[in-house]
């Protein structure tokens, strides 16, 4: 995020540094003052001081490297504030955040100083007549040049983006510090959608070859409210008396064609940002809430895999893999499903009558699956780390302003779910690992550094544990027997810092590493990617893409294909590993982006929330900074 300004200023010290060849040796030590000191070109007023400490501070620094050549320059805005020291405003803080100011200097060019919300950006000197209507307020600037001479860089106010504090402007702030777009899908993409769901039904072509599992039971359970449901989930017993479990999802790659404008904008976003007060999603509303979403009682078009289980072993003797057409019969929200478990009332289970046994079953033998699943994990050396999963109720009305905090509870369908979803993607990623060698997206999460642990293994031993971080298997087995039986929260604390040791998974092609780097820590998978959220990720749309490459032949040579009718066409760039690795390199600079911004929001909402309480302060700890 720093790397113009960074290296218009490292720029700047490299062509002095060609002055220390030029100048000869006996010149070298006056000339290295030129980098370190204060250069004479500049004169400083009584509302720079500060300007003197950074240079100073600079003198103590070792030079680590130095830019030779600048490749492409990274232009970006910042969201910055007013130095109020640097302005006729100097001393009027008060009268600034009270909003009394009077016009007084309104008008008046001023030469002042901006400060980012990046603290690793200097500050930028900005020449305007705005100050008083910019005291409070974030803006928007641009970096136009840093000159060898200048402390600070120049830019030029872009556009006022409101009062600093109020949510709108918060969250538009932080968008924009993570480059995240978010302004509304062009009419180009567009132009290609139904408005509607209610203008689109299922097309005579694709029953031809897709399988129809519009009789299945199929159901899907996600949180209270979900609009954008990717995922359902099917079992039924064979007439052969093995179990076939299903994972269904939602078949995106039908609506959104490869190099269309609409592809293009999705790859351009990257995946859907999840704030605490809005949802900015990679795809338009029509489809991540309507086509491409597996409501209940509506057909959809959906990429499905299917395992068939023994019962009694529940080892998996059959996986097939194709585009599908389902009808789910239920939406159930995690706590319904996880009351059907559990026998108890509610009223989805209510209204589902005669089919309520059916559906209980069904859930009941995900569930045992879902147990085996996450045991064979845990015995391959799986991680299970924690984090604190917030929710925010928000008031009503225009400020949005937190009224409360809830934590996410935990419940085993939520294991289900999941255990199911990995399940997906580990099939999904040694299916197209396969067929493209060389192109296959997939996902991998390197293992830590050992000097990452060492905050967790000082805490551990604080309490007398040892931690041995040579393995996830070691790793994992550690933090199991690292429990305090009267003190649950020590558990969970070290599991919380062993996740901040982590390093960060990562999408790539399989030409750029060998296979044994392919492994995923965590999860403890040999192929791992990601398969189950096309709605919300670019990412899985790829894999759908591959995924469906590499079985279409066998799916379509056995349908009975009607001549004339036009098939979905083989898509040539699934196989240039240079295409897929350029997509994963900006896929995995959005979605890093994205986390900060959802991050960052939490952040601000908590800030929000703990400012507005009353009473006196409560007893707490920091466990890890």
């Amino acid at each position: 995020g720093a790397a113009d300004t960074a290296t218009l200023a490292a720029s700047s010290q490299h062509a002095l540094r060609q002055s220390l060849d030029e100048a000869g040796e006996a010149a070298e030590e006056e000339a290295a003052a030129l980098i370190t000191e204060e250069p004479a070109a500049i004169t400083l007023g009584d509302k720079e001081e500060d300007e003197r400490a950074v240079v100073a501070a600079g003198a103590k620094r070792d030079v680590l490297g130095e830019v030779v050549g600048i490749w492409k320059e990274q232009r970006r805005p910042y969201v910055c504030t007013i130095q109020l020291s640097s302005t006729h405003l100097a001393g009027m803080e008060e009268e600034v955040e009270a909003g009394t100011l009077d016009a007084a200097g309104s008008g008046v060019m001023e030469r002042v100083l901006m400060i980012p919300m990046d603290q690793r950006i200097p500050k930028i000197r900005v020449a305007t007549r705005q100050v008083s209507e910019l005291a409070s307020a974030r803006v928007v600037v641009a970096v136009d040049k840093w000159d060898a001479s200048s402390i600070y860089p120049e830019g030029h106010y872009v556009y006022h983006l409101g009062k600093i504090g109020e949510v709108e402007t918060e969250t538009q702030a932080l968008l924009v510090e993570h480059q995240l777009k978010a302004s509304p899908f062009s009419d180009l993409a567009l132009s290609v959608l139904p408005r509607s769901a209610a203008e689109w039904s299922v097309e005579e072509c694709e029953l031809q070859y897709r399988v129809d599992l519009r009789d299945l039971l199929v159901m899907s359970v996600d949180p209270p409210g979900c609009q954008d449901i990717d995922d359902a989930l099917s079992v039924r017993r064979l007439s052969n008396g093995l179990l076939e479990f299903g994972v269904h999802i939602a078949d995106v790659g039908h609506f959104v064609p490869a190099g269309s404008a609409l592809d293009a904008e999705a790859r351009d976003r990257g995946t859907s940002i999840y704030l605490v007060d809005r949802r900015i999603d990679m795809l338009p509303a029509v489809l991540s809430e309507q086509l491409c979403s597996l409501r209940a009682d509506a057909d959809r078009y959906a990429m499905s895999i299917l395992w068939n289980v023994d019962p009694a072993t529940l080892k998996v003797s059959r996986v097939w893999c194709g585009k599908t057409i389902i009808h789910s019969s239920y939406e159930l929200a995690y706590g319904d499903a996880q009351a059907i478990v559990d026998g108890r009332s509610c009223k989805a289970a209510d209204a589902m009558k005669n089919n309520l046994d059916q559906v209980r079953e069904s859930l009941s033998l995900l569930v045992q699956m879902s147990r085996a699943l996450r045991r064979a994990r845990k015995e391959r050396g799986a991680l299970q780390l924690e984090s604190v999963e917030v929710k925010f109720e928000l008031s009503e009305d225009e400020t949005q302003a937190p009224k409360g905090i809830k934590v996410k509870e935990a419940m085993e369908v939520h294991s289900m779910v999941e255990e199911m979803m990995v399940w997906a993607n580990e099939t999904a990623a040694e299916q197209i690992y396969r067929a493209f060698p060389e192109s296959a997206l997939l996902r991998r999460h390197p293992q830590p550094r050992k000097v990452d642990f060492e905050p967790l293994v000082k805490v551990a031993a604080s309490k007398g544990f040892s931690i041995d971080p040579t393995s996830n298997k070691t790793l994992a087995q550690s933090l199991d027997a690292a429990v305090v039986p009267s003190d649950p929260s020590v558990n969970f604390l070290l599991r919380s810092m062993a996740t901040f040791a982590m390093a960060e998974a990562v999408y790539f092609s399989t030409h750029e590493v060998e296979e044994d780097e392919f492994y995923h820590y965590g999860l403890a998978a040999t192929f791992y990617t990601h398969f189950t959220s096309p709605i919300r990720r670019y990412a899985d749309l790829v894999v759908h893409r591959q995924l469906w490459e590499s079985v279409r032949e066998r799916q379509v040579r056995k349908a009975r294909v009607r001549d004339g009718m036009q098939l979905p066409a083989p898509n040539p760039e699934l196989a240039q590993s240079s295409v897929i690795g350029r997509v994963c390199v900006h896929i995995n600079k959005q979605n890093r982006a994205a986390k900060c911004a959802q991050r960052d929001s939490v952040v601000f909402f908590q800030a929000l929330y703990f400012g507005s309480l009353e009473g006196g302060a409560e007893e707490g700890a920091v466990v890890y900074e």
